[in-house]
């Protein structure tokens, strides 16, 4: 049992009753000396993964041979016509009794009773799966019921209406169950059928829904739980104002408030048709659907530097966007954040600790005394930035211990404040050296040229010091850095392209073998029509020959 069921409290119920109208008396017929209905409950229990185990049960005989074995049941009502609504009771019945506080459960699992074949390695291998798919809230829609089903093996059992048939997509979601031999094939029978097996997991929401819903026309035809017809769940959009991304979410499962002008606005979490933090894999059944795809390429949010940081790389790495986003931003910062720095270093910026009139010490800062008339300095007396951040300021004016002198604090980037980041989103070339761009000189006080200023920022860009990603260990100068990035970029989508193509070439490989199988060559049938032809033709000159002849022998004996 893996981490994420032990987190769960799932209670299992057996539902059982002496009038089965197929089989009556069923759930106590001995198989190899132990009842039926009590081989299923042992199942349930040496399993493991149950936090408790009942029969649900209308007959006190049942009840007597259960808790002879030393297993519990709940009394439910003779008038149910489907085992959901006898669980459905049961639960109630627990939930609302005396000692309702510890039998409290995430999960309520149905075990059909007459599956007496059930072994519990079986049951431990469905809550397993059952348990991670719900957990991870991947393709699971409220109210859901997940639900075990295994392969046909022949046609006989196929045709039986005894067996229910199950039609899923390629992920695994049911589309329809039937007693009818579903879906019909036109041909060869290249793949089986699928039949519903009594093992389903219910919320006490989905229970609810199953039981409280209005049979449709479809379920009182087909006498079979869960063909719920009539019910439409709209997946609608989310806009992010900030951004514009749409998210698909299913507003059944979301809380909203209501807008002044009527509107709803939506609170998404939990609801989100897709959960793209999963792992995504082809064991898991989380690589279906291009709809996914696109958003899983577009990401989430515009991805920055930030995060490109150790310990969230992997969250934006499996988006083609979102990756390349981050790169991209990771060398304007670069390029931005070195520059600012070689400039402050001219403008006399050192760092330390700088005590301030309040009393306090800012430690470990950069700062510089303010000078309107220094070297690399703006008329307020502060250091000169080529870039600036659009929302906020790059210092921070303060008063020294002696409560005269002024200084500047340049103010640290704080990744969970956005307006702090020199991000592509939040920069500008400094608007007053676009108008005066003479303000950066390079003249020292001298008249001398400041050569070391000048050939630090040249050094800036041949110094191999930048990575394109953590996973990169290649350090890279500005220039072969944006040449990387973009040899990136096509390489990428040369791979892309390359197993897209590999996949079309797959299908139309496989389509094109199955139609060999099932498919009609007109050749062939031509050919095989002739030969038919042919031989019927011969039968019948053989069969006139043979008439004549009797005939002729009846003609001449005159009989």
């Amino acid at each position: 049992m893996n981490r994420l069921a032990q987190k769960k409290k799932v209670c299992a119920l057996i539902p059982a009753r002496l009038n089965s109208v197929r089989f009556p008396g069923k759930a106590l017929k001995q198989i190899d000396g132990i009842p039926m209905v009590v081989r299923v409950l042992a199942a349930a229990r040496d399993s493991g993964v149950f936090d408790a185990v009942y029969a649900a049960t209308d007959s006190p005989e049942i009840a007597a041979v259960c808790q002879t074995y030393g297993f519990e049941a709940v009394f439910t009502s003779h008038s149910h016509q489907n085992p959901t609504s006898r669980i459905q009771e049961a639960v109630t019945i627990l939930e609302d009794s005396k000692s309702a506080s510890s039998r409290k459960f995430d999960f309520y699992a149905m075990i059909g009773g007459d599956e007496p074949l059930l072994t519990p390695e079986i049951l431990q291998n469905f809550m397993e799966q059952a348990l991670t798919v719900i957990t991870s809230k991947e393709n699971v829609q409220l109210p859901f019921l997940i639900n075990a089903m295994a392969d046909i093996p022949n046609d006989a059992e196929t045709a039986d209406p005894s067996n229910i048939k199950v039609v899923c997509r390629p992920d695994g979601t049911g589309l329809y169950i039937s007693r009818a031999p579903i879906p019909f094939r036109k041909g060869t029978l290249d793949k089986p059928s699928r039949k519903f097996v009594s093992i389903g997991l219910y919320t006490r929401e989905s229970l609810d829904f199953f039981c409280q819903s209005r049979p449709g026309i479809l379920e009182q035809i087909e006498g079979v739980d869960f063909v719920k017809d009539g019910t439409c769940y709209e997946i609608a959009l989310k806009t992010d104002e900030a951004t514009g991304f749409y998210t698909p979410f299913w507003p059944q499962d979301a809380t909203y408030t209501v807008r002044a002008d009527g509107t709803r606005d939506y609170n998404i979490d939990g609801a989100e048709v897709f959960d793209l933090s999963v792992e995504i894999s082809s064991d898991l059944n989380t690589d279906i659907g291009g709809l996914k795809a696109m958003l899983l390429a577009r990401g989430d949010h515009r991805a920055n530097y930030t995060d490109l940081a150790e310990g969230k790389y992997d969250s934006v790495s499996q988006s083609v966007v979102m990756n390349i986003q981050g790169e991209f931003d990771q060398m304007i910062h670069n390029v931005v954040t070195k520059v600012n720095d070689i400039l402050a270093k001219a403008a006399g910026v050192q760092t330390g600790d700088l005590k301030l009139a309040d009393g306090t010490t800012r430690s470990n800062v950069r700062y510089c005394v303010s000078d309107p008339n220094g070297y690399m300095r703006m008329e307020d007396g502060s250091p000169i930035q080529l870039f600036t951040k659009v929302t906020t300021d790059g210092y921070e004016k303060v008063i020294g211990e002696d409560g005269v002198t002024e200084y500047w604090i340049m103010k640290d980037e704080d990744p969970d404040s956005p307006e702090s980041l020199y991000t592509i989103g939040n920069l500008q070339v400094n608007p007053a050296l676009t108008k005066e761009p003479s303000k950066l000189g390079f003249r020292l006080a001298d008249g001398s040229e400041d050569k070391e200023t000048a050939d630090a920022l040249k050094a800036a860009f041949t110094e191999e010091a930048y990575t394109l990603n953590p996973n990169v260990q290649k350090k890279t100068t500005f220039v072969d850095y944006y040449t990387d990035l973009v040899s990136q970029v096509s390489n990428s989508g040369y791979v892309f392209r390359s197993i897209y193509e590999n996949q079309v070439s797959t299908v139309e490989a496989t389509q094109s073998a199955r139609e060999q199988v099932i498919g009609v060559s007109t050749d062939e049938e031509l050919s095989n029509m002739i030969k038919f032809q042919n031989a019927y033709n011969a039968s019948s000159r053989y069969i006139n020959v043979i008439s004549e002849m009797l005939e002729h022998i009846i003609s001449t004996l005159g009989v």
